[in-house]
C-alpha cells in the first residue's frame, strides 16, 4: 500500500519497487532489464549491461500501468499499457490473442511476467508487442518455470513422466478453455 500511495503521488517508488519480492523468480525466468532495451536504441550513449536488437524476443518482469482495453476496427480486443521494472519504463501492446489467454492479468499495478517481441517503430520509439502474460509466482517456491502449454496433453505427458519422482509442480491456471475442451464442462 506504501509503494501503490507513493506511486499515485510521485508517479515513482521511493522507498522500494514492488518488483523486489520476486528476485528468485525474476532470475530463473532470466529477464530482460527495460533500460537495456530502450538503451540498445538510443542514439546518445548509453552504458547497457546487454544490447538487444529489434525484433527479439524478451522477458520482461514488470509492474503494469495505464492500461487500457478497447476494440480493433474488426471488433476484436486488444489493450495498450506501460511496463516498468526498477530500471525504467516501455509501451507495450497486446492484441487478440493475448488477451484471450491472459488479458484478466493486465490490470494497473499489477505485477507479471511478460513474454513478447521488441519493436522499433518508425518513429523509433520501442515497444514490445506482447505475446504471454504470467502472474509473478511466489518467490519461496522451490521449482519455478514459465510454459505456456498449448494443449494440455503437454503437461499430462509431463506427470506421467514424472510418476514416482519426488517433483513438486506449482500450477496457476490462466484460462479454463484448455481443461474443458480436454475434458469437457463436467470432468
Amino acid at each position: 500500500v506504501k509503494l501503490e500511495h507513493e506511486r499515485a503521488v510521485t508517479n515513482l517508488f521511493i522507498s522500494g519497487h514492488p518488483l523486489n519480492k520476486y528476485t528468485k523468480a525474476m532470475e530463473i525466468a532470466s529477464v530482460a532489464s527495460i533500460s537495456d532495451i530502450v538503451g540498445s536504441f538510443s542514439e546518445e550513449e548509453t552504458n547497457v549491461a546487454r544490447v538487444y536488437k529489434n525484433n527479439e524476443y524478451v522477458t520482461i518482469a514488470c509492474v503494469l500501468f495505464d492500461v487500457t482495453k478497447r476494440l480493433t476496427k474488426k471488433g476484436t480486443t486488444m489493450a495498450t499499457f506501460k511496463m516498468q521494472d526498477v530500471g525504467g519504463n516501455i509501451s507495450a501492446v497486446a492484441f487478440q490473442k493475448c488477451m484471450e489467454e491472459s488479458g484478466f492479468l493486465l490490470e494497473d499495478g499489477k505485477s507479471v511476467l511478460v513474454k513478447g517481441k521488441i519493436d522499433v517503430r518508425d518513429d523509433e520509439s520501442v515497444q514490445i508487442i506482447v505475446n504471454n502474460v504470467y502472474a509473478m509466482p511466489n518467490n519461496d517456491a522451490n521449482d519455478i518455470e514459465f510454459a505456456n502449454f498449448t494443449k494440455i496433453d503437454s503437461f499430462q505427458s509431463m506427470l506421467t513422466v514424472s510418476r514416482g519422482r519426488n517433483i513438486r509442480f506449482v500450477i496457476c491456471l490462466q484460462s479454463f478453455a484448455q481443461l474443458e475442451e480436454r475434458y469437457g464442462k463436467e470432468g
